[in-house]
Formats: C-alpha cells, structure tokens, sequence
C-alpha cells in the first residue's frame, strides 16, 4: 500500500494541504518526510519551515536521492536549481568502483507530477530526450 509519505504528497497535488500535512507529520522520518514537508508548507506559504525542510532534504539527499531535491525547486519555480540537480541525479553513481547508470531517475522525470513547471522550459527537451 501507499505509505503515509507517498499519500501525502498526493493530497498535495491535489491541492489537499491541511490533510497532506497530516500525513506527511505521521509518516517515518527520513528524506520522503522531508520532501513532503518541503512540498507542503511551500504551498502553505509556511515559508520558513519550508526552507527548513529543504535544508534537512538537502542534508540527507544531496548525495543519495538529489531528484527528490529537483522536484522540490521545480515545484517552488526555481527551475535553474531544479536543473542543477537533475544534472547531479543524471551522473553515474559509483558503488565499489562499478559505475551504474544515473538513468533509474529519467522515466521518474518524465512522469512527475512535480517537475511539470520545468515542461515550459526550453532545457526540458534536453532531459525529456525530445
């Protein structure tokens, strides 16, 4: 099933934000949380605690889930930095010296809901391929 994260930032797509707050403050911590928190309170107009959920997010993903933080900037309109950590989402990531492709995010891209303010955006087609 969907976990209260994911349920949450579901509520928040569906402009639900007194309920996806109450999900997303039920749900484990770690950097699902975050995002969700980030996601909400931006559109809260929480500004603040926005802010202070993007710098946790940042702590716990700018090197292991950096397309979680693209999604956050793309969602607030701050599309140069939600490109910049696309490009960080795209390198290839090193486990033991083997180098396995960045792509495990390139279909999550193209089909969230999160990152469709960047779709106007003429460096779009670059990471849409087309």
């Amino acid at each position: 099933g969907l976990n209260a994260g994911t349920l949450g930032q579901i509520l928040v797509l569906q402009h639900k934000f007194d309920a996806a707050l109450a999900f997303i403050g039920r749900s484990a911590p770690g950097r699902g949380r975050e995002q969700g928190l980030a996601l909400v309170y931006h559109a809260l107009g929480r500004t603040a605690e926005a802010d202070a959920a993007l710098a946790r997010l940042t702590a716990l993903s700018a090197t292991a889930d950096p397309f979680r933080l693209a999604e956050v900037y793309a969602y607030r309109g701050e599309a140069d930095e939600s490109f910049r950590w696309l490009e960080t989402a795209a390198r290839p990531i090193d486990r033991g010296g083997r180098l396995l492709p960045g792509a495990r995010w390139l279909w999550e891209m193209r089909a969230s809901p999160f990152l469709a303010p960047l779709h106007a955006d003429p460096r779009w087609t670059k990471w849409a391929g087309g």
